[in-house]
């Protein structure tokens, strides 16, 4: 008896089994390309007026896509929707986007997505957005959560947007390791400005959950199944094998050259971003997928459900998603960094590293395995507002590009508490977060069999 009890507190220290959102009703979908036997299935697609122009459901030009059947109830909040309004509009150029700046919440060690239902999960993220997110969030605790979201409009938007999180060992000189607070997130929700794809794709649905940025299961996409061996598939299929990935790996940016990597150093800790000065904010930038299979809200993996586009460049036609699935506008992020030149960002870590070294069989710059999470969590007023002004869903006309939180010609998401003057450069502790406490016991690592045992 002493010997069970003995193994039991073992098995208790272990971690917690691994949950994940699941499938929906319908599962995985098929992910097969559209053949091409001649030069005019090319020019029909650019066209848009054939079928095989995919992202449209693949029946004749759109259609309800089935998860419509499974999306959560709409929750408007606040009930007086003027309340998440304020300011003047701003519109103008001839891009299909709606931009919002938010400012970071919180930290935690937990994911909705890949680890739902656990207190504690993975790596250390840097959430925005919605301030109550944690491992059980759905988009109706979102909705209903009673915190002021750090994105404009109130609870008008309600999303939940996450990242790993960026830390510095050492940070103050203390031998403490902290997390660098982003001076603001810019979201962009955007669509292909071509007039023939404009028709073809339906919007965001509610509680739509994504990862973007590196695949921490297949960091260089070359696994057996996976984006490449898709990218081949798709080809064999195609007499000019003429489809090519478009990837939506993070790139770093130092703002004010523009030169970008896909870490901040190399694994050596080789300076990738050419010296940026300490004038000059750097970004760590991601796109979204624009291929939803219709079907589900979510997946396992977070990635399952949606796919970047691919694009054909023997005629130029922009956008190619699997036969039968939907085309959705993407979101565009980027976490934007103060610093005090190369001598700091150099330090700079990201958790993820090691699993996607680990997965990948080599290693990783710094930050290279950086990604972003997202629950949709919109009020659908809202949400129907600027996607069908500013992006254009399901043929409704569009006008400009939708800058500052503007929705409408006419409304404006109200940008209360919300600063745009942040600059977290590092040389104070409220230039950082603490890393967050685990309820995973401290015993754990600590505990050994007795002799005997």
């Amino acid at each position: 008896m002493r010997m069970l009890t003995r193994l039991l507190f073992v098995l208790a220290l272990l971690p917690a089994q691994v949950h994940a959102q699941a499938w929906g009703p319908d599962g995985a979908q098929p992910v097969v390309y559209p053949t091409v036997t001649v030069l005019g299935d090319l020019s029909a697609m650019k066209a848009g007026n054939s079928p095989l122009l995919v992202g449209d459901g693949s029946n004749a030009w759109g259609g309800t896509p089935p998860a419509t059947s499974i999306e959560p109830t709409d929750i408007s909040n606040p009930v007086v929707y003027t309340d998440g309004l304020g300011g003047t509009p701003s519109v103008g150029g001839t891009e299909r986007k709606a931009r919002f700046l938010c400012n970071s919440s919180h930290v935690g060690k937990h994911d909705a997505i890949r680890g739902f239902g656990q207190a504690t999960f993975g790596h250390n993220h840097t959430f925005a957005g919605n301030a109550g997110t944690n491992g059980s969030s759905t988009f109706t605790t979102l909705r209903n959560e009673n915190t002021q979201p750090t994105c404009p409009g109130g609870k008008l938007n309600n999303s939940a947007y996450w990242a790993v999180s960026v830390e510095k060992p050492n940070a103050l000189g203390d031998g403490i390791t902290r997390i660098k607070k982003p001076d603001d997130i810019v979201l962009y929700y955007v669509s292909i400005t071509d007039a023939t794809f404009g028709p073809k794709f339906v919007g965001i649905p509610r509680g739509l959950a994504v990862i973007t940025g590196m695949d921490l299961d297949d960091p260089d996409l070359n696994k057996p199944g996976g984006r490449l061996a898709e990218v081949t598939a798709a080809n064999a299929v195609n007499i000019y094998g003429s489809y090519q990935n478009v990837g939506v790996g993070a790139k770093w940016f130092c703002d004010s050259s523009g030169i970008n990597a896909s870490y901040l150093t190399t694994s050596a800790g080789v300076d990738a971003l050419g010296n940026c000065p300490s004038t000059s904010k750097i970004s760590a930038r991601v796109s979204g997928q624009h291929c939803w299979d219709g079907h589900n809200l979510t997946s396992p993996s977070g990635r399952g459900h949606v796919r970047p586009y691919m694009r054909e460049y023997n005629y130029s036609t922009e956008a190619i998603c699997p036969l039968g699935w939907y085309y959705i506008p993407s979101i565009e992020i980027r976490w934007e960094f103060s610093h005090q030149g190369a001598a700091d960002y150099t330090t700079w870590t990201c958790p993820s590293d090691a699993t996607a070294a680990a997965a990948a069989g080599r290693a990783m710059g710094h930050c290279e395995s950086f990604h972003v999470d997202a629950i949709f969590a919109w009020d659908q007023r809202a949400f129907d507002e600027f996607e069908k002004y500013c992006i254009g869903i399901e043929g409704d006309p569009w006008d400009n590009t939708c800058d500052d939180s503007t929705i409408s010609a006419t409304n404006r998401l109200k940008t209360t508490g919300i600063s745009n003057a942040n600059r977290f450069y590092g040389t104070v502790a409220s230039d950082y977060f603490d890393l967050p406490a685990t309820s995973v016991s401290p015993m754990w690592g600590r505990a050994k069999l007795k002799k005997g045992f």
